[in-house]
C-alpha cells in the first residue's frame, strides 16, 4: 500500500517552488501567444477566402453584403459570437492590407496554418 505524501503547509516560497512557478508561468504565455498567432492568421485566411470569392466576377455590392450576412449567420450559429458582418469586413480588410504590406512572403505561422488547413474546412494530416 501506497503512503500518502505529506502536506507541508506556509507561504514560504522555495527556489524549488519559484522555478516550478517560472516553467508553469512561461507555459501559460506560450500557450496565449500560440493561441493569438493562431486565431490571427486564421482571420487572415478567412479574410483571403472572401476576398477570392468576390474576386470571381461576383464585385457587386449586393452580393458581397449577402455574402457576409449568410456567412455571418452560419458560422455565428456553428462558433457562436466574433463571426459578425463587421467582424468578417474587418478579417476582410486585414487580408488585403497584409497581403499588400507583405507581398509574396508568408510568415511561419501562416505557412503552418495554410499548409495544414484544408480551404474545404477539413484538415491535412
Amino acid at each position: 500500500m501506497r503512503k500518502k505524501p505529506t502536506y507541508v503547509s506556509g507561504t514560504k516560497k522555495t527556489p524549488l517552488y519559484e522555478r516550478i512557478l517560472q516553467i508553469l508561468e512561461s507555459a501559460r504565455s506560450s500557450v496565449a501567444r500560440t493561441v493569438n498567432t493562431t486565431q490571427v492568421v486564421a482571420n487572415w485566411l478567412i479574410g483571403r477566402e472572401i476576398v477570392e470569392e468576390e474576386q470571381q466576377g461576383k464585385r457587386r455590392a449586393e452580393y458581397a453584403e449577402q455574402l457576409l450576412l449568410d456567412l455571418s449567420a452560419r458560422l455565428t450559429a456553428e462558433y457562436g459570437r466574433g463571426y459578425s458582418v463587421d467582424n468578417l469586413e474587418f478579417f476582410r480588410r486585414f487580408f488585403l492590407e497584409y497581403n499588400s504590406l507583405l507581398g509574396s512572403e508568408k510568415s511561419d505561422a501562416l505557412l503552418r496554418i495554410s499548409t495544414t488547413t484544408d480551404i474545404s474546412g477539413g484538415t491535412t494530416a
